[in-house]
């Protein structure tokens, strides 16, 4: 007989057994009908419980034919002492044993005689948990310790009870137990109500390393031969010393100012488990040395007869955190002999729990080693969460090697931004179905919350309620629901206790959050009506903070910190600049802060398993105020130049972080708006050239020729808008944006002549190869940098004249070459899934079959901003496939995404 390798083993958390019993569950072959099948390989725990559920039926079915009474304390009682214990398996995971049909029956009709029939037993150790559990955490083994055992008698159906057989109640109890390290009671007498008691565990007398697992079992007095009638579990596991201990060095300088800590042995494990075959399981329990962030775990697998698979399996109990919050779970897969190395984080002084499991399918037997090495740093901010303070400036942290010596490259980084809301409306409402009424006729309410945020841009949102997320079963309240609405009241996203795992991409626009609560106390609920909710928006960008190694560099923006070998026992101090861009501040609210993780390694692996969640409280925007004639840079503390400060030296700041070069000659910042923007290049404010200064008649002449450019497209394109566009074009030939609004002005006119003469101009009046030479550099070299913005813009103006000269050639359906080489020259400056070109790559897509490519291009211009347009195209395209039912989806869902439209097919 063999254990299915994913199978839970005890004990829980809370020193239960964790297993209660076994039941045939491997190589199951019969399945159900609705599956079509006669027969499949199934195993696993789902297998084995409708085979106990069929033995308890078959129980019951028994007690009434032979007409005996039974509880469901008797039958569970049954069960369990008539269990048999296998021999080729783990105590833990087995509990009980083996379940055995005939004896369990036999056992229940005895029971039908005894005074503890209707009676079960509720016992709990120190008021919450179900049994004794140590594991050396906190150096919790090198003491005896003491326990209070409670014990209180619970009836079958007590509230039907006569009060007289509650008072009338008795019983003695034998305890039993065969550990020379465990003290308790000889007897227990017991009447109806709470009988308490002390245990006592003494560790330093456990003979040997490894799991114990021991049971204080009660016997009622007269009836031994019945089993116990409850237990108290008592399970210690006895961490496993070094197997190459390194001598401990001398006291390590304590970073908080408490005094020395004491530096620890660096502590290397291994083990060795020859013979391994398919549903072996060894399981080790390790001390995590003070000063360790992160394990290293090497397997290694030899005398392979055949390709098998293992299951390792790490995991550190926190006290009221969930057993994933500490975990490592992965499969191996060797095909020959060879060897594995992950590493993952670990909790230091919290006992570590190893488990390599043999997959039960797997054939043959090989020999495994297992390897484990510890490694970390102490930081003087703790190693659980950096926080941060945006108004802080500069942030100090000290890092100390412990274990090992490292490389250090400290990193922190920030992917997201929180907003916190807090509710518009609140109320409480009376839930009045029948299914909502508790035991005793208690009625639930429901808080309902309303919330409000703006995005200003498309960006994936996670809603997370801060006071209930992460707790389901062990919430106090019954259920939470988080629901998030667009303006127009459709649901773009439901999340519930565990929101971590729901994200949604959300377009720019209002939306409106709806939170639910439920409970049966109506104080409480109203006393929530206030609470806050978390909006986590992606950053476009992440945030990187610099890291200095001296103040003054910190500061000044000097050298930054270097990637340094550290040896054990080396402290270093890493300053670290709180600065961020304005970009940051402007979808900031009161209270927002930024979420990411840091690191302090600079190895892949360690780097990886050793960073932890780091958090900035974002500050309030700046406010520049025009007091200064200077323009200083941001590490001064300064404001940047105001708009008057840049007339006097002739300056703009341009675009963050280093402003744009120079316009060409003839243009203004201002002469952007005639010009159908690419969103494939987002292009800056443009600025002036640096030390030259327009005067006050040629930034009027630029003014006008901009406004009356922009009134081109609004004009008549036959009537004044000609006459208009002729006078400019006199004056101002070479101005591209002057081009482009004519070329639009005469396509929404369905002048597609003059609008492909137009789009040849503005071709015609841009250099491909030197935007080619230009933007084919990896990396740009100072003096060409400052012209990017320039030649950012001219690019978008030439990728449209393209698309636009394509897609009316594509509607002529003449000069199919010319269609070929606008397609190839466009490849080669933007993709072609921008706004101003997709319209053409669906049209020549569709018209090349390429409708994947046009699908593609469609959906991905809909996230970013979704129209009826798209939409339509996207109708069209899946007509052309046949895709029939794809369109009448499509056809459908506008009358949801755009509420106002209201065209019926």
């Amino acid at each position: 007989m063999f254990r299915e390798e994913k199978n839970n083993g005890g004990p829980t958390v809370d020193g239960a057994r964790g297993v209660s019993i076994v039941a045939p569950g491997g190589a199951v072959t019969s399945v159900p009908t609705f599956t079509h099948k006669d027969s499949q390989l199934m195993h696993g725990t789902s297998m084995a419980s409708p085979h106990a559920a069929g033995c308890i039926a078959l129980m019951i079915s028994s007690a009434r034919q032979m007409d005996f009474p039974f509880s469901p304390y008797s039958v569970r009682r049954a069960i369990e002492n008539a269990a048999f214990k296998v021999p080729e398996l783990d105590i833990f995971a087995q509990g009980h044993g083996l379940i055995q049909m005939e004896p369990a029956v036999n056992l229940l009709k005895e029971l039908s005689n005894s005074p503890d029939r209707d009676v079960n037993y509720n016992v709990t150790i120190n008021s919450h948990q179900k049994g004794i559990h140590l594991r050396g955490n906190y150096g919790e083994l090198k003491r005896p310790r003491e326990f209070t055992v409670s014990v209180e008698p619970k009836f079958f159906k007590s509230k039907k009870l006569d009060p007289e057989q509650k008072l009338a109640f008795h019983a003695r109890f034998v305890l039993i137990n065969d550990a020379s390290w465990i003290q308790c009671p000889d007897h227990v007498d017991m009447s109806y109500g709470v009988k308490t008691f002390s245990v006592r565990i003494d560790p330093k007398n456990i003979p040997s390393t490894g799991p114990h697992l021991h049971f204080i079992q009660a016997y009622h007095v007269g009836q031994i031969q019945l089993g116990p009638v409850w237990e108290i579990p008592v399970a210690v596991m006895v961490p496993e010393p070094p197997s190459s201990p390194v001598e401990p060095r001398s006291s390590l300088v304590s970073l908080r100012g408490g005094g020395p800590i004491p530096a620890p042995a660096v502590c290397d494990h291994k083990f060795v488990s020859t013979q391994m075959k398919g549903g072996d399981v060894f399981r080790k329990f390790l001390t995590v040395p003070t000063g360790a962030a992160w394990a290293v775990v090497k397997v290694t697998v030899s005398n392979l007869e055949k390709s098998c698979r293992y299951l390792l399996h790490t995991v550190q109990l926190s006290p009221e955190k969930s057993c994933r919050t500490n975990e490592h779970h992965k499969w191996l897969s060797f095909g020959q002999d060879g060897n594995y190395k992950t590493s993952f984080p670990v909790v230091p002084e919290l006992a570590l729990e190893v488990c390599l499991a043999k997959n039960w399918s797997s054939h043959g037997v090989s020999d495994v080693t297992l390897e484990l090495t510890f490694h970390g740093y102490v930081t003087s901010e703790g190693s659980s969460q950096l926080t941060f303070l945006g108004s802080q400036g500069v942030k100090k942290v000290d890092l100390l090697c412990t274990l090992r010596p490292m490389e250090m490259m400290p990193s922190i980084v920030f992917k997201h931004l929180v907003a916190v809301l807090r509710p518009q409306e609140s109320r409480v409402v009376p839930l009045p179905l029948p299914r909502d009424l508790r035991s005793e006729g208690r009625r639930n309410y429901m808080l309902m919350l309303k919330y409000q945020f703006h995005l200003t841009r498309t960006t994936e949102v996670r809603p997370i309620s801060p006071l209930l997320s992460g707790y389901l079963y062990e919430s106090e309240f019954e259920a939470q629901l988080i629901i998030i609405q667009d303006a127009h009241r459709r649901i773009h996203l439901v999340a519930d206790a565990y929101p971590f795992k729901y994200s949604k991409k959300l377009d720019k626009g209002e939306y409106i959050v709806l939170q639910y609560i439920r409970h049966d106390k109506l104080k409480l609920l109203e006393s929530m009506a206030d609470i806050p909710l978390h909006i986590e928006q992606k950053l476009g960008s992440s945030i990187s903070l610099d890291c200095y190694p001296s103040w003054t560099a910190a500061v000044s923006e000097g050298k930054k910190i270097l990637p340094r070998s550290l040896q054990t026992g080396d402290c270093v101090p890493v300053y670290i600049s709180t600065h961020v861009t304005d970009k940051t501040y402007k979808n900031a609210t009161a209270g927002s802060f930024l979420t990411g993780t840091v690191s302090w390694v600079k190895d892949e692996p360690g780097k990886k398993a050793s960073s932890y969640p780091a958090t900035m409280v974002v500050p309030e925007p700046p406010n520049y105020k025009k007091n200064s004639n200077t323009s200083p840079t941001r590490s001064s503390g300064k404001c940047p130049p105001t708009g008057k400060e840049k007339e006097k030296d002739g300056t703009d700041s341009g675009a963050e972080d280093g402003g744009c070069g120079p316009l060409p000659k003839g243009e203004s910042s201002a002469s952007l708006s005639t010009a159908a923007s690419s969103s494939d290049v987002k292009c800056p404010p443009p600025t002036a050239a640096p030390g030259k200064k327009k005067s006050k008649e040629e930034e009027f002449a630029e003014a006008e020729r901009d406004l009356r450019v922009a009134w081109i497209y609004k004009l008549d394109p036959k009537g004044k808008g000609k006459e208009l566009y002729e006078e400019l074009d006199s004056k101002w030939s070479a101005h591209v944006p002057l081009h482009l609004a004519r070329m639009n002005a005469l396509d929404t006119a369905d002048d597609k002549t003059g609008a492909l003469e137009m789009a040849n101009k503005v071709i015609s009046l841009i250099d491909e190869t030197k935007l080619l030479m230009f933007f084919g550099h990896k990396t740009l070299p100072a003096d060409m940098a400052k012209n990017k913005s320039a030649m950012e813009r001219e690019r978008g103006w030439l990728c449209e004249a393209l698309a636009k000269k394509g897609t009316i050639l594509l509607q002529q359906g003449t000069d199919r070459e010319e269609v070929e080489r606008v397609w190839t020259t466009l490849l080669k400056f933007v993709d072609c899934h921008g706004q101003t070109v997709v319209n053409f790559t669906v049209a020549y897509c569709t018209e090349k079959g390429w409708y994947s490519k046009a699908i593609r291009a469609i959906q991905k211009q809909m996230t970013e901003k979704n129209s009826i347009a798209l939409e339509e195209k996207l109708e069209k395209v899946f007509e052309l496939v046949g895709w029939v039912h794809l369109q009448r989806l499509t056809q459908r869902n506008k009358l949801v995404k755009f509420p106002n439209w209201r065209h019926l097919p």
